[in-house]
């Protein structure tokens, strides 16, 4: 039972991914087309073998051997065009295979919410969207075309023999499937360790993202001899994996062949005897004898084509696991948020990462339009999580929010979001230019509206200082720029684009206070009408607000004008008592 369920798990991911081939199926057919002739062509071969040996040798016809030399120059030249045509017009079809098959991939992640990324790595995505994709399409483009004509070669090969000599052919037939049984039980033991493979390169790939992602951290602690160890560690791992696969493959081989050559000797032993008796001429016996060469390379390039295949599967389980997940809600051909004001409302809101424990519960709040109302509480309380919620990148458990009186849930949440600015802690940034970055929420945006939010955001002015100006090339870790500089370049980038709510997550943390003051002024001043909500524990900066919004438990919160509930609220006094 357990061998038929898999064998039905496998023709459904098989045809989950053959679909993938339909815009190319004219193509294949030509592939198909060429083969069949090139194969017609070489099964001529035999018959003049037979015609030369048993015809034009014991004639000494000169004129007839030449002709025979002819033909088969010409029949092998024409076999190698097509097959150099063929190869091109297979490789033509998987680069347009894999390039469809990526592009697929690529989008389907991009449509999961950000929840789903938390849970995966840099390294897993990147190389199901290198390796596995690559290891899919080579079965793909030829399980097809070349199933057909190793079937067609098969077919005509024997009955062939079957016509020269009834008797060898039926031994070759019944000889023909204990050829294959080394090669059944030892990828059985292999298609493990292909797996195993597959997730030792991942996880290497995922560790050396990791390292060179905190790079800074490896080198401020002098840990690289222990990371070059564990990189050494795990190579060696795989390496080892491969070394063994490697061994029970030439296990594999070497059992196959000498089966090969017992086969092959049985039916050799068996037609001399035919000829010793009269009964089989010595040119039908090279004919044979060249009929089965052919088919023992068949034999290979069907083992071949299975070893691809299982290893397709494997990649086809694992990339289909992702383009099987649920999409974010709200971004298929729902309703279009357009947000004209900027007005805020949570309703009775609750959400957890787990289901027993609520980060927001039963939290409601009311925000109009141009206020400026800061997030304030202890670290964990849920104040990233409000924004996270807001801008449509965590999905609530119950309750809902609106923007201008419509609810969020229910519009397209890409294009929601695109009119909501939201700047991290952590400021990220492209390897392109400070002007890219900067439009990159804003593509259109004109060079007056990216120095006009570069201004706003105090950014202006150390961009003028840099020899290149805008036109400055960031690098792959923006290793010119401060921390508080890149902060600032975030704000920008967020403004660009001239949100009607901004969220500003800690986004100043890195700026000194008189910067963060000056930066919330501007935004004041220059975007009035934008509704503002900023997460800070600088007390300066949340007497910048109209109202704090001061969060004492997952659900149990303040809201008032700052210089009130600094007056009246013991809990948040001593929360910011170093700064009193």
């Amino acid at each position: 039972m357990g061998n038929i369920s898999k064998i039905k798990s496998q023709i459904r991911l098989a045809k989950e991914f053959i679909i993938y081939l339909a815009p190319c199926k004219r193509r294949l057919l030509i592939i198909i087309f060429f083969s069949l002739c090139a194969v017609i062509m070489s099964m001529l071969n035999p018959f003049l073998l037979k015609y030369l040996i048993d015809s034009v040798l014991p004639a000494k016809n000169i004129r007839s051997l030449l002709s025979v030399l002819v033909i088969s120059g010409s029949a092998f030249t024409l076999i190698s065009a097509i097959k150099n045509l063929r190869e091109y017009l297979e490789l033509k079809t998987r680069h347009e295979l894999l390039f469809a098959l990526n592009s697929r991939l690529f989008s389907r992640m991009q449509s999961y919410p950000y929840q789903w990324f938390r849970s995966k790595s840099a390294g897993e995505m990147v190389f199901k969207l290198s390796s596995d994709t690559s290891q899919i399409v080579y079965p793909l483009t030829k399980i097809l075309p070349h199933t057909l004509i190793i079937f067609f070669r098969i077919s005509v090969s024997f009955a062939i023999i079957f016509y020269f000599d009834r008797m060898l052919a039926v031994i070759s037939i019944l000889l023909a499937p204990f050829l294959y049984i080394p090669h059944y039980i030892f990828i059985r033991i292999l298609e493990k360790a292909w797996l195993e493979s597959v997730i030792l390169s991942e996880n290497i790939l995922n560790y050396l993202q990791e390292v060179f992602s905190n790079i800074l951290l490896v080198k401020s602690s002098g840990r690289e001899t222990d990371h070059i160890n564990e990189y050494s560690r795990r190579l060696k791992a795989r390496m080892s994996l491969e070394i063994k696969t490697r061994k029970t493959d030439s296990l594999s081989s070497f059992t196959a062949d000498i089966l090969n050559k017992l086969v092959f000797g049985i039916i050799l032993g068996l037609g001399l005897v035919r000829i010793i008796s009269g009964r089989l001429s010595p040119g039908t016996l090279g004919a044979i004898i060249t009929y089965l060469a052919m088919l023992m390379n068949i034999h290979r390039d069907i083992i071949a084509l299975y070893q691809n295949t299982v290893q397709g599967l494997i990649s086809c389980a694992r990339v289909s696991q992702i383009l099987n997940e649920k999409p974010e809600t709200g971004t298929a051909q729902e309703a279009e948020l357009k947000i004209t004001k900027g007005n805020i409302e949570f309703k009775n809101i609750d959400f957890s990462y787990t289901e027993n424990k609520n980060i927001i519960k039963n939290l409601n709040l009311n925000i109009k339009h141009g206020n400026h109302v800061a997030l304030a509480g202890q670290s964990g309380i849920g104040k990233t999580t409000l924004l996270h919620l807001l801008s449509g990148l965590y999905e609530i458990k119950s309750g809902e929010i609106l923007i201008d009186n419509i609810p969020v849930k229910k519009a397209s949440a890409s294009y929601s979001r695109s009119q909501i600015g939201y700047v991290l802690q952590q400021p990220l940034l492209w390897n392109d230019t400070i002007k890219n970055n900067l439009r990159y929420e804003a593509p259109m945006a004109s060079d007056e509206e990216i120095t006009a939010a570069a201004r706003a955001a105090c950014a202006d002015i150390f961009i003028n200082k840099l020899p290149e100006k805008y036109l400055t090339h960031l690098g792959g870790n923006n290793g010119k720029l401060s921390e508080g500089e890149k902060q600032k370049l975030a704000i920008a980038r967020a403004l660009v684009k001239k949100p009607k709510i901004l969220l500003l997550d800690e986004a100043m943390s890195s700026m000194d206070s008189n910067s963060e003051e000056k930066v919330l002024e501007n935004i004041r001043r220059s975007y009035s009408d934008m509704t503002l909500l900023t997460v800070s524990h600088r007390l300066s900066a949340l007497k910048k607000a109209d109202y704090v919004c001061f969060m004492i438990q997952n659900d149990k919160m303040v809201i008032d004008k700052p210089e009130v509930i600094t007056a009246n609220n013991r809990e948040f006094r001593d929360l910011f008592l170093g700064q009193i």
